[in-house]
């Protein structure tokens, strides 16, 4: 039972953060949703460019003895992170990218490079992650969770952005090169630090990882903002294809039958008012950008309470950073508020997943078991009360923000007081203890139906926006 429970245990510590991440790449195309088997696909093309590009680092590394180096920043170990472990990998990546979803019609706006690039990576760090876990142990799966793993997500995800950007662009192989040469110049330095092996190796990984998803989840909200002024801008265009005029149609119409097969990015659209030509390709990129902020004021889309607690549970509660996430950039976007989304998630994320790395290399520093066990407890109270903090800023700013607008809204300090208790009794609970699954899932499932609580009453507070947004829209 001892073995099976610690199989299961590895297994979620190896998928769980790669899932995570792809759950939530998944959930931020909110207007046109990617098809779940080319999700899917991404995600196993990812996995697979684990095994060729394995290969090969190893076959170089043991041809050039690149593994026997010693500590520091020689030549070997640049050689080594920039050329046998970052291009090939990022190669791979790229080659699985261009010759399997590039050209897929399902790929019809710029956003949709940051779906595919991110889940990609999510994939191959998924398929990684459960290598070094099973063969190296629960302490390696710890620092992958908060290194490795969001490194390669947050790759694929810039990379990503340049994808969607070449699809849409005229130089679309130059812009293809430099996001190529982007990633594996990040990639290189992440890896020169890891080879170099200096004693404080770790820190500067962990600010190369924090700028990764920084810069990362920068690029998406960019793609994001075009996706959203595609679905809601109101101009219609006829479209000029062999020589036929078909249409009016709104931009989210014609991005609907690129999908379809119906039209293609370089065919011709023609403005109804202005009769001012241009192809979809232009149009989709170059002027989308600069249209103002008022064209994309629809209120965010509501998020089902059930959905919540599946993925909380789903992914032992990692979902909770990028539902964190997600509300914030809302509230930011639609109600103007001063608030940095990424500052605050990347914070919380150091702040709760550091000190498990810390704990476990200075744990050898406890003289006793009795020590040990104290340790653990200061431990598991610092994080779930770093938890439970910035929760309660979070529901400090949407209280203010839906405060009469709704009737009886969530108590903020009983919510953070239960999220608390909850997040401290999923991370003390014995693993040898009988039933242990059943009530981490239990636990789990009461804690992601904390969050769902709030989610409910924001999802009817937006349901009032947009029924407002559309009778202003309409009158």
């Amino acid at each position: 039972v001892g073995a099976g429970m610690e199989f299961f245990n590895l297994l979620y510590l190896a998928t769980g953060p790669g899932i995570a991440l792809a759950i939530f790449l998944y959930y931020s195309d909110k207007w046109e949703p990617e098809p779940r088997w080319m999700v899917i696909k991404s995600f196993l093309l990812g996995g697979f460019a684990v095994f060729p590009s394995a290969y090969i680092e190893e076959t170089l590394q043991t041809a050039y003895h690149l593994n026997d180096t010693t500590p520091g920043f020689g030549w070997e170990v640049l050689v080594n992170a920039f050329v046998v472990v970052a291009l090939v990998e990022e190669l791979f990546k790229v080659l699985l990218l261009k010759a399997f979803l590039y050209d897929d019609r399902q790929f019809n706006e710029p956003f949709d490079g940051i779906v595919y690039g991110g889940i990609m990576g999510c994939g191959f760090a998924t398929f990684e992650n459960v290598i070094y876990v099973f063969s190296y142990g629960q302490s390696v799966g710890l620092l992958r969770m908060v290194t490795a793993v969001p490194g390669h997500a947050f790759l694929g995800i810039i990379f990503g952005y340049f994808l969607g950007t070449a699809k849409f662009s005229p130089n679309g192989k130059a812009v293809i090169f430099k996001g190529a040469a982007l990633v594996v110049l990040l990639h290189g330095l992440y890896d020169t630090v890891v080879f170099s092996q200096t004693s404080w190796s770790f820190l500067y990984l962990l600010v190369m990882v924090s700028l990764g998803i920084y810069f990362g989840l920068r690029a998406k909200k960019e793609l994001a903002r075009h996706s959203k002024v595609i679905e809601f801008f109101r101009k219609q265009f006829c479209v000029l294809k062999n020589g036929n005029r078909s249409g009016p149609f709104l931009l989210k119409d014609i991005r609907n039958k690129i999908a379809e097969g119906q039209f293609e990015t370089d065919d011709i659209l023609e403005e109804t008012s202005s009769g001012k030509q241009t192809t979809i390709k232009e149009i989709f990129f170059k002027e989308i950008g600069a249209r103002h902020v008022y064209l994309t004021g629809f209120p965010p889309a509501r998020q089902p309470p059930a959905q919540i607690i599946l993925f909380f549970v789903m992914t032992l509660g990692f979902y909770f950073y990028f539902w964190f996430h997600k509300i914030l950039r809302q509230i930011r976007n639609q109600k103007r508020c001063r608030v940095n989304p990424e500052l605050r998630v990347m914070l919380l994320f150091i702040l709760t997943l550091v000190p498990f790395f810390l704990f476990g290399r200075f744990q050898q520093l406890f003289a006793s078991q009795e020590e040990t066990r104290m340790a653990e407890w200061t431990l598991y109270f610092f994080v779930s009360g770093m938890e439970a903090y910035f929760l309660l800023g979070l529901l400090q700013i949407l209280n203010r923000v839906i405060r009469g607008k709704i009737k009886s809204p969530f108590n903020l300090w009983i919510l953070v007081g239960l999220f608390f208790i909850l997040s401290l009794t999923a991370k003390s609970l014995p693993l040898g203890m009988p039933g242990y699954w059943v009530t981490e899932f239990a636990v789990l499932g009461l804690q992601g139906a904390v969050l769902a609580r709030v989610q409910k009453d924001l999802n009817h507070f937006w349901e009032l926006e947009r029924d407002l947004w559309e009778k202003k829209t309409n009158a």
